[in-house]
């Protein structure tokens, strides 16, 4: 394994929350000779930003679905932190900061948590956020009959108590050092009691929150309009309006940010970027993504139940070969279980490299030869960049004996055939955020028995206590030993196989000033401080 030290760690989770990438250059600026000075320019270049306008974002092939935790995905969470807060937020150096919360402690207990919450913040439908409304947003939460799509809060709360109108008092079920690190995670966002109960199971199209935008209209699976919160508690935003459409084809995304159509291209596709360094005027920003994403095994099938098989897949895999093949050079792969900007790697731990060798060694042992291969399908929603990807992963498996079925679909019929507890494929491409911005929840929640994201039911009793252990234990240094035992475990129990992160790509027209987009792929804060040229 890579190895790594705290401030290696750090400096590499810096790069990913501030936009600089180690070793790659992150700004190319498209122009053909020099340019008049722009508007909203004034004398050595300073920009004087200037209020009001729209800005119209081509989001791709994805599809809002609604801004609220009972249905939302992708790019819903994205969206959502612009139109609901959540009590606290980190800043370039992942320190957690007040947000809805003004501040907060723990108790010696180390189970009980007080927040003193922002006072005078209203609702956007002019209800007030105080202490009763966050009750009633924790209490949907920790419901378990509620369909939730994020369960990352309710399933470690215990109680929750109104102290006074701007204080809140949270207990949680075991001691929990990164309680503050959940609460600004995705789930983590506070509704509007009055709007969950108003419009039910529409509020994900219908979300009223505290945020600095809210939704003007919206419709599910189509375009998003949001306008700006004359009314917000911070510094507003600058543009009047966000529109949010989606484009599925990659050259038709070009093609409408280059005559105009759009002003910025949301996640540009690898196959595009030559086409878009050629254009004038546009920007193209690259940055390392803190998502990550694996294939899991759907390990309550044959012969996905046996470890060596696992294992084995794992040792067949040629990740560089994906990366410049399927990805163009736009993906950072990894060894471990996580991306290696939340933890520091053991160089002494054995993982579970290329070897072909091995992969068809441990194979053969369990009757699997290319001359009697096995079949596997393969679910993921197709898009130019997965398909070739799936093509890559179809032929270095054929080389140790196992077929692998393409089952390309779209991102709804993907969703159904991988939701926890449907079991509908044999290998899935699994993603997680990282919004935490540390690892215990990423373990929890892709590892251990129950997790949101352990789409193929991996169960492992030594894994899931030591991730118990993690989440709630205080002391560093014991919570690095723990973390290497896990890692450990995971090289042995082979869950799933691969694991990179994504080289994000953004486009932009010259009219587009103060975006930066960083490694956290939530729109907030950064279309905060975007304006647009006049």
């Amino acid at each position: 394994m890579r190895s790594g030290t705290a401030s290696s760690r750090q400096r590499i989770l810096r790069a990913r929350l501030t936009g600089t990438m180690l070793g790659v250059a992150v700004l190319i600026v498209s122009a053909c000779g020099p340019s008049a000075p722009a508007p909203g320019t004034q004398g050595g270049g300073a920009q004087t930003p200037v209020k009001g306008g729209t800005l119209t974002i081509d989001v791709g092939a994805d599809r809002l679905k609604g801004l609220d935790h009972t249905s939302y995905d992708g790019l819903d969470r994205d969206v959502a932190n612009l139109v609901v807060e959540t009590l606290v937020w980190y800043d370039k150096d992942t320190k957690i900061v007040p947000r809805l919360a003004t501040s907060w402690k723990t108790e010696s207990d180390q189970l009980t948590w007080t927040f003193e919450l922002r006072p005078n913040v209203k609702f956007h439908d002019g209800t007030p956020f105080n202490a009763e409304a966050v009750k009633s947003e924790f209490a949907r939460k920790m419901n378990t009959e509620n369909a939730l799509a994020f369960r990352n809060v309710g399933r470690h709360m215990d109680t929750v108590t109104v102290v006074d109108e701007d204080t809140i008092r949270l207990k949680t079920k075991v001691p929990l050092p990164i309680f503050p690190n959940i609460l600004l995670g995705y789930g983590a966002e506070i509704s509007s009691p009055a709007a969950v109960t108003q419009f039910g199971k529409d509020i994900g199209v219908k979300q009223v929150g505290t945020g600095p935008y809210k939704i003007e209209t919206m419709v599910a699976g189509g375009n998003l309009s949001l306008i700006r919160n004359d009314a917000y508690w911070g510094e507003k935003p600058l543009l009047d309006k966000l529109m949010l459409m989606p484009i599925p084809d990659p050259s038709a995304r070009t093609a409408a940010l280059v005559s105009g159509q759009t002003d910025l291209m949301w996640k540009a596709p690898p196959s595009q970027l030559a086409a878009l360094k050629q254009q004038q005027p546009l920007t193209l920003k690259l940055v390392p993504s803190l998502t990550q994403y694996h294939w899991s095994f759907n390990v309550s099938k044959a012969p996905l139940d046996k470890v060596e098989v696992r294992q084995a897949i794992n040792h067949a895999i040629d990740m560089k070969e994906i990366k410049d093949v399927a990805w163009e050079g736009l993906q950072e792969p990894f060894i471990g279980p996580l991306t290696p900007a939340l933890y520091d790697e053991d160089p002494s731990i054995q993982g579970l490299p290329f070897n072909l060798e091995k992969a068809r060694e441990l194979l053969q042992k369990n009757g699997i030869t290319t001359a009697t291969p096995v079949r596997l399908e393969y679910v993921y929603a197709t898009d130019p960049t997965l398909d070739r990807e799936a093509q890559v992963l179809q032929a270095q498996l054929r080389k140790v004996g196992i077929e692998l079925v393409l089952v390309p679909a779209e991102v709804a019929t993907v969703a159904q055939r991988t939701e926890r507890g449907a079991l509908r494929f044999d290998i899935a491409r699994t993603g997680w955020s990282n919004s935490q911005v540390t690892m215990a929840p990423a373990l929890a929640n892709l590892m251990k028995s129950g997790g949101s994201s352990n789409i193929g039911q991996f169960k492992d009793e030594k894994i899931d206590s030591l991730i118990t252990q993690l989440e709630s234990e205080f002391d560093l240094a014991k919570r690095s030993t723990i973390v290497k035992e896990i890692t450990k475990e995971y090289f042995r129990a082979a869950p799933w196989f691969g694991g990179y992160t994504q080289v994000l790509a953004y486009a932009w027209r010259n009219q587009v000033r103060g975006f930066e987009p960083v490694g956290k792929e939530a729109l907030y804060p950064f279309l905060m401080t975007t304006w647009r040229a006049p």
